[in-house]
């Protein structure tokens, strides 16, 4: 299970700031959550939601390379600076 969310920092950051959908969390046991995520419901309705498309797609295609979304991170054998989480 990923332990991304339960750091002190975390690891939505895009060339120097932070996202802007970035939200303290309710749930116990994780510090940090998506906004879109929280209010959406699922990784896929937050892929598809026209807030990450043109807020965020493309800066994380910038950090994690093509095809990489925050859903799937960390991937690809690619760990997470904040948690250590290899995926």
């Amino acid at each position: 299970m990923s332990r991304c969310g339960t750091g002190d920092d975390h690891c939505c950051w895009f060339a120097g700031e932070v996202c802007k959908y970035l939200r303290t969390s309710d749930v116990e046991g994780f510090k940090w959550a998506c906004g879109l995520r929280t209010d959406l419901g699922s990784w896929d309705a937050v892929h598809e939601s026209k807030e990450y498309i043109t807020d965020v797609k493309d800066k994380m295609n910038a950090v994690a390379g093509l095809g990489l979304d925050c859903g799937d991170w960390p991937n690809r054998g690619r760990k997470c600076n904040t948690c250590r989480e290899v995926g």
